[in-house]
């Protein structure tokens, strides 16, 4: 015993019917079957494209590996020209061209530190003594007169912290 339900008011004239919501509006009608096959059809090219394309940092490496080699030939030549001129024996050998020269001892015993941007001697003291009156020690020990002169990348004795 099935009723079926009826709107009490009729219909105003140019509204549609409930039942005129189900079905899309003519013209709307999407297949999602062809749009499923478009986006796995784009999806494919782009695959495609990008395994096929060719790899660009592959001619800058081998760019790069020619200077490298052009580089290394003309340090031998200029090695080779040296020893001509100077002579072996007082030629320096080439592994010791290509090492870093070992840090000097420091006159005074204590640590070396490499001053860095917005650093003062005050900064510095405080960092390694823990008291930034200290500065004058620092200055002391590394001929500083004037404090204010400090620049980027000196290189600083710190002495051992004086007993007070």
């Amino acid at each position: 015993m099935t009723q079926e339900i009826r709107p009490l008011a009729p219909q105003e004239p140019g509204r549609p019917t409930p039942e005129a919501h189900d079905e899309p509006a003519p013209g709307l009608r999407i297949l999602w079957g062809r749009m499923a096959l478009l986006a796995v059809a784009l999806v494919g090219a782009f695959a495609a494209g990008r395994i096929t394309a060719p790899d660009p940092s592959a001619g800058a490496l081998t760019e790069t590996r020619q200077e490298l080699d052009a580089a290394r030939a003309e340090a031998a030549d200029l090695r080779a020209r040296l020893e001509a001129e100077v002579g072996a024996d007082q030629a320096p050998a080439p592994e010791e061209t290509t090492e870093a020269e070992e840090p000097a001892e420091p006159a005074v015993e204590g640590r070396v530190h490499v001053v860095e941007a917005g650093q003062t001697l005050r900064s510095i003291a405080l960092k390694y003594y823990e008291d930034a009156t200290l500065d004058d020690v620092i200055a002391e020990a590394n001929g500083i007169t004037d404090p204010e002169q400090l620049s980027v990348g000196t290189e600083l004795v710190i002495p051992k912290r004086p007993e007070l």
